[in-house]
């Protein structure tokens, strides 16, 4: 079995970790920075855990502490927003492994979501791992031949209708600009009971991951009124459409399509290997066949939870004293 070290981030040379995420394919979600500004903002506690063999470390991922009144969740992907985060590792990883090598403590619930493999497949033989999908596009190929083999037909002839209704695409760039965007991004969040998400959040990562080119805005503008929006994260090995929003009562004039095709462009542009549609669910059907029709490529990811002895009777008093006072 592994062996799992917690450090905490005073324990870790974060350029030494910097180094390892950007020699094996480590997201975003796992970039140093990103983590701080999640963590600090989200009032989380922020650790970085160690996984070797042998006495060699092979592994690491971030890990991010919910500790209540006498219960923790202990997450190994930022959570609530991140569907990615777990692992990144010198070799290939074994997730059965990874499972039966993390125990919880008592009072704990462990919560891990792996990265996206696209280098490896896993067998899993766990019934407690459940896997997940996402759709990724490669972007070694022109835009040309991404245009026209990659992205369906509907979806492009819906980018020429956008263009043809002058709808013009701009990129954020300061405080100003993500203040006159943010209300798209707010009544999303409020149609999906997303309170937990405040502006704070988005705003301290994309005023300092911008400067470092991991974090865009873009916004569809017609008749000089912004109706849609996009936010695109990521790193030269991956850049996510992490998030998109369009205002309520918004005429479909193909603006999310443009968007799209725009955060590809961008994203293949700064040199980055893929681009990521950020979770496909057959059960969201409409949602899954927009983004199914910009990349076929269907890969996978999982997540599993594990509970320690304690914490699902201990998690239950503390909801019953949640609702009571």
């Amino acid at each position: 079995m592994y062996k799992i070290k917690f450090n905490t981030v005073s324990e870790i040379n974060s350029e030494h970790y910097s180094a390892f995420c950007n020699s094996n394919y480590g997201l975003i979600f796992h970039d140093f920075r990103f983590c701080n500004i999640y963590a600090q903002t989200m009032g989380l506690e922020l650790e970085f855990v160690e996984l070797s063999r042998n006495n060699e470390i092979i592994g690491f991922s971030p890990v991010f502490i919910d500790k209540r009144d006498f219960c923790s969740n202990v997450y190994f992907n930022p959570p609530y927003d991140v569907p990615y985060g777990g692992f990144i590792s010198l070799n290939d990883l074994n997730l059965n492994e990874i499972f039966n090598s993390l125990k919880p403590k008592f009072k704990e619930k462990i919560i891990y979501k792996s990265s996206i493999f696209i280098r490896n497949t896993q067998n899993i033989t766990n019934v407690n791992i459940h896997k997940k999908e996402t759709a990724i596009l490669d972007l070694s190929r022109s835009e040309d031949e991404i245009f026209m083999r990659s992205i369906d037909s509907k979806r492009r002839n819906m980018i020429k209708k956008a263009i043809k209704n002058d709808i013009v695409v701009e990129r954020i760039d300061d405080k100003y600009g993500f203040g006159k965007i943010w209300h798209i991004v707010d009544e999303l969040h409020n149609k999906l009971g997303y309170s937990i998400l405040k502006k704070e959040l988005y705003y301290n990562l994309f005023l300092d991951l911008k400067k470092s080119n991991n974090f865009f805005i873009l916004a569809a503008k017609y008749q000089d009124i912004y109706i849609s929006v996009l936010f695109l994260i990521g790193n030269l090995y991956m850049f996510h459409y992490w998030k998109g929003a369009t205002i309520n009562n918004a005429p479909n004039l193909g603006q999310g399509e443009l968007l799209q095709w725009e955060a590809i462009k961008l994203s293949k542009s700064i040199g980055s290997n893929y681009y990521d549609l950020c979770v496909v669910d057959k059960k969201l059907e409409s949602l899954y066949k927009f983004k199914t029709d910009f990349s076929k490529n269907i890969v996978d990811f999982y997540e599993f939870s594990k509970k320690g002895v304690l914490f699902s009777p201990i998690n239950q008093m503390e909801k019953i004293h949640d609702k009571l006072s």
